[in-house]
């Protein structure tokens, strides 16, 4: 027997035969094909598609009750609006969005799919339903795309949310006669502000025209955005997503930049970024730092006449002031500098040396802290003044106290004779800058514990203490100085063994001396002397000129 069941799915089936009394097995198969589906079937919840039973004659109540439970999935994708180009005209594709099916009836959710990266969702829904498909993802907004080669709804129901808001949505009947592969997309209508900065350090200098460029990761091949700005700073309107940032240019009006900046934030690793404003507004900083310029000031040191060269007294204290900015072209300069300075500090005296003095309590331990303060250098960390009302800061710089020791008496340090060099140093990771400046420093070179001389006052040296910019000079070609000796038990040191009285004639060569002041005119001398005979004129010329005791 073949039969068909009515709307309300049932089908009677009367047996006209004549048997026994024994009791009969029948056996009763359903089937149904539809356009676009395979039906499938339960029974008590297990899968089916026939059953048997035993049949008594004249008896009427024999039910069999079969499951339809096929299903048709209901697909289609979520795009990002604002993200349309030829390649993907409705967008760049969604993952992670929430689809979810709800009964038109009772409102309640009927399946549920995440879509891929292909923006792809499918949620299973059984035949004979009416329902809306309802995507959520991070309190974003959805619309549903209206295009010829999507499905169509069949109606509309209106239903409250939680709020007593009224909802409208669009249903679809699932039936044999809907076609499960024509899509139904939604397009993320969600956007959000993004801030902009390309920067000239923390002081916010303009650096130029900037060009950044978006790009996300299911469309990375085909779709960019490009957006250009003349200022620091600017804001623009994105859709609401985690996307890929690069600053990929910038220029300037009057100065060739070329690679300049951007090879700098490749080097720190800043020139790609990632900005997330699925929930809240995004945030992009490229922030650009040139070498930063160092500069250096003794407070009780004097310029010499010349301009340039720097001198202070010995035994002096006094403070090491370093300050530290960037410098931009065509603008000011940014005072606001963080990081680290490290100074090496000879003009004291080293640790060793300082540490027989305090020994011998010739000094006391703070005057040779003093004495010794970054002799084998140090690491300084810049201090930040900000202005009055605490907005921005007006200075990085960092004061070191120190004490001055002797004079030098060989070394030529960058072009300038007798000097004693101090440097700082600032390594930034991307550049290493090095500021050496040459000291002289004047007074008493201590030649032993017996014998001292003024520095640089012999060999001789003639000092012009002219005023500043005065154009004073000396000629002469010989010089004479005369020392006494006193000793009391006539024992040699350092090789000079005095028993008398002596003159030393210093032979000196022309030399002209215009308005250097106390920066050292004066050449090496020949010289002759008288002595007696158990003197040692090149010991003398030694001792004088070695640093030693």
């Amino acid at each position: 027997y073949d039969g068909l069941t009515d709307e309300n799915g049932k089908i009677v089936i009367s047996i006209h035969k004549t048997w026994s009394n024994a009791p009969r097995e029948i056996v009763v198969s359903v089937s149904k094909s539809s356009a676009h589906i395979d039906h499938e079937f339960e029974c008590n919840s297990l899968p089916c598609t026939q059953r048997s039973a035993m049949l008594n004659p004249l008896t009427f109540d024999n039910k069999m009750t079969f499951t339809d439970v096929s299903t048709e999935p209901f697909i289609g994708n979520v795009f990002i609006d604002d993200t349309q180009h030829d390649a993907m005209p409705f967008g760049c594709p969604l993952a992670g969005v929430q689809v979810c099916l709800i009964d038109h009836v009772h409102h309640t959710s009927l399946g549920c799919s995440i879509t891929d990266e292909t923006g792809y969702y499918s949620v299973p829904v059984a035949i004979g339903l009416n329902v809306y498909p309802v995507a959520s993802y991070a309190n974003h907004t959805f619309t549903r795309i209206s295009h010829a080669s999507v499905r169509n709804s069949q109606g509309s129901i209106t239903t409250v949310d939680n709020s007593g808001k009224e909802l409208v949505y669009d249903y679809f009947t699932i039936d044999e006669n809907s076609d499960w592969r024509v899509p139904v997309h939604f397009l993320d209508t969600t956007s959000s502000k993004v801030s902009l900065a390309v920067a000239g350090g923390k002081c916010n200098r303009t650096l130029g025209n900037s060009t950044v460029r978006f790009s996300y990761d299911t469309c990375a091949s085909s779709w960019s955005k490009d957006t250009t700005f003349s200022e620091w700073q600017t804001f623009i309107n994105m859709p609401a997503h985690r996307f890929h940032a690069e600053l990929v240019e910038v220029t300037h009006d009057a100065v060739e930049l070329g690679d300049t900046i951007t090879n700098y934030l490749t080097a720190v690793g800043t020139l790609k970024q990632d900005v997330d404003m699925t929930q809240e507004e995004g945030q992009l900083r490229w922030e650009y730092h040139p070498e930063p310029s160092i500069f250096m000031e003794i407070a009780a040191a004097t310029t010499a006449p010349n301009c340039s060269d720097l001198v202070i007294a010995r035994d002096i204290e006094t403070e090491v002031i370093i300050t530290v900015m960037e410098e931009y072209y065509n603008q000011l300069p940014c005072t606001w500098v963080e990081g680290n300075v490290t100074l090496h500090n000879q003009l004291g005296e080293n640790k060793e040396d300082t540490a027989l003095l305090v020994r011998a309590k010739a000094i006391t331990e703070e005057t040779g802290e003093l004495l010794s303060r970054c002799a084998e250098s140090c690491t300084l960390e810049l201090e930040l003044e900000s202005d009055p009302d605490g907005q921005t800061f007006h200075s990085a710089k960092v004061t070191v106290p120190i004490m001055t020791g002797e004079p030098e008496t060989v070394a030529t340090i960058a072009g300038v004779k007798y000097a004693k060099p101090i440097s700082i140093s600032m390594d930034t990771g991307v550049y290493a800058v090095t500021k050496l400046t040459p000291v002289i420093v004047t007074g008493q070179k201590l030649i032993s514990d017996k014998f001292t001389m003024d520095f640089p006052e012999y060999f001789p040296l003639l000092i012009l203490y002219d005023p500043p910019g005065g154009q004073s000079y000396s000629f002469y070609e010989a010089a004479q100085s005369s020392m006494t000796i006193h000793h009391q038990d006539f024992a040699a040191y350092n090789g000079f063994y005095a028993k008398a009285n002596l003159g030393i004639n210093w032979n000196v060569d022309s030399a002209v001396c215009v308005g250097v002041g106390v920066s050292a005119c004066f050449e090496a001398a020949a010289y002759e002397g008288t002595f007696g005979a158990e003197y040692n004129s090149d010991h003398m010329w030694a001792d004088i000129k070695s640093s030693a005791n």
